[in-house]
């Protein structure tokens, strides 16, 4: 999922990820909730962010942290018990073919 609040661009700011539209470091928002400022202290020493903005970032955090947390975890519960994901033979005579298949692992 490519964002669209947080641009990356080598001619702004030497590609520190801002917001989209202006040259603040998406850093130094988590900095100011990180020293404990409210977010008005922000959007008043930046006023070029807005707070649809920070609203998006927030989302598109929380959507990341969740999908990584969910990832982990069915992927950990699926080596906690002996089983990983090996690579299935393609299905196709030309080699070609992304599938998988789950197997139990063996000692060596």
């Amino acid at each position: 999922m490519k964002s669209t609040v947080v641009l990356i661009d080598p001619e702004i700011m030497n590609g520190t990820p801002c917001f989209a539209g202006t040259h603040v470091p998406i850093r130094a928002f988590f900095d100011y909730l990180e020293g404990g400022h409210p977010m008005a202290y922000f959007f008043e020493d930046f006023p070029s962010v807005t707070k649809a903005q920070v609203t998006m970032l927030l989302e598109e955090a929380k959507y990341r942290c969740l999908a990584a947390a969910l990832y982990e975890d069915t992927f950990g519960r699926i080596r906690s018990k002996g089983i990983a994901p090996t690579p299935a033979r393609p299905r196709n005579q030309n080699g070609s073919g992304n599938e998988f298949k789950i197997s139990r692992m063996t000692s060596p």
